[in-house]
Parts: C-alpha cells; sequence; structure tokens
C-alpha cells in the first residue's frame, strides 16, 4: 500500500482496476444470468417425460417350475421396460437409463 501511495502511474493503475471492478461483476452478472435463462429454456424446449411408475407392475412367472416339482414357481419378474426388481415384497423400479 505505501509503494502504491509512492509511484503515481502505480496508484493510477490501482484505482482504474478498483473502478472497473463494478462493471467486472455486473458483466459477470449479466452472463450468469443469460446462461440461467438459456437453460431453463432449453429443459422447456428440450423436455420428455419421465415413465409412469404404474406402467413397471411386477408379474408373476407361472411358466417355470421348482425342480423336481409340479408346482409352478411363482417367481416375480419385471417387463422389459423396467428390469430394476427391489425391496419385500418385490417392486419392479425403473433404473437410471430406462427412466426417461
Amino acid at each position: 500500500v505505501r509503494l502504491a501511495t509512492r509511484l503515481r502511474r502505480l496508484r493510477l493503475l490501482v484505482n482504474k482496476a478498483q473502478r472497473s471492478a463494478q462493471t467486472v461483476v455486473y458483466v459477470l452478472f449479466l452472463l450468469i444470468f443469460f446462461h440461467m435463462l438459456m437453460a431453463l429454456a432449453a429443459m422447456q424446449i428440450f423436455r420428455c417425460d419421465p415413465k409412469i411408475e404404474a406402467h413397471c407392475k411386477p408379474i408373476i412367472d407361472t411358466s417355470t417350475y421348482l425342480p423336481g416339482s409340479t408346482t409352478p414357481s411363482n417367481r416375480t419378474i419385471c417387463p422389459e421396460h423396467c428390469s430394476l426388481l427391489l425391496g419385500d415384497p418385490a417392486e419392479c423400479v425403473f433404473n437410471d437409463e430406462e427412466i426417461f
């Protein structure tokens, strides 16, 4: 600070930098605002509806039988479009790639 007060040119440079800082902040604000506005517009223009969980009902498979038995296995399977089987009782859900 003491050096800036002694050297006239350096003091002028520091003063100009301080005055231009407000303009720089204003321009950065405008850039961030523009990017957020364009992101919101893009989300509206290029949106896709997520799949509904009601279309992901588990299926009870009665076509396979337990080994050495005549009773069906009644195992729970998921449809092709929602392949993730979770929980007890088993419930089919969409994985990250299948949700959209």
